[in-house]
């Protein structure tokens, strides 16, 4: 949304004409009060030309993600709580199972070696394939 400037007659921006605000120029995002400012915003605002929206907070330069506007997605505070213990738990599980990896690596490239083994072996003789269908019809007719 587009700000309007500081001051503009007929609007809620008029009286920030008054002191001490009366170097706010242009459509500038400020942190401007009043004392009769019942809402104030968290970081710096502007008046805004939509109608529907009276004031918006703008995004500070150097910010990359705003802030949420509803507060946090996970509004209870114990069920934030029990997310981020899950959170370490998945970290834990993640670093047991990198050091299961780590002192499994000789089995880990013996498994490798025989399947590689079996896949020449099986790619020279095409009709060991053969074998588990010919077992299979086998058991059928027993």
């Amino acid at each position: 949304k587009k700000c309007i400037a500081w001051g503009t007659a007929n609007t809620s921006a008029e009286p920030y004409t008054m002191p001490p605000y009366t170097n706010l120029e242009n459509n500038y995002c400020r942190n401007a009060y009043l004392a009769s400012d019942v809402n104030r915003a968290a970081t710096i605002w502007c008046y805004t030309t939509d109608t529907s929206v009276l004031w918006e907070e703008c995004l500070p330069i150097g910010v990359i993600t705003p802030v949420c506007k509803d507060g946090y997605a996970v509004s209870n505070e114990d069920l934030r709580k029990a997310l981020e213990i899950c959170a370490y738990a998945l970290w834990v599980l993640a670093g047991v199972y990198v050091i299961l990896v780590i002192c499994f690596v000789d089995r880990i490239r013996l498994a490798i070696a025989v399947n590689q083994v079996a896949a020449k072996f099986v790619g020279n003789t095409p009709l060991i394939v053969t074998v588990p269908i010919v077992q299979a019809l086998i058991g059928m007719v027993w």
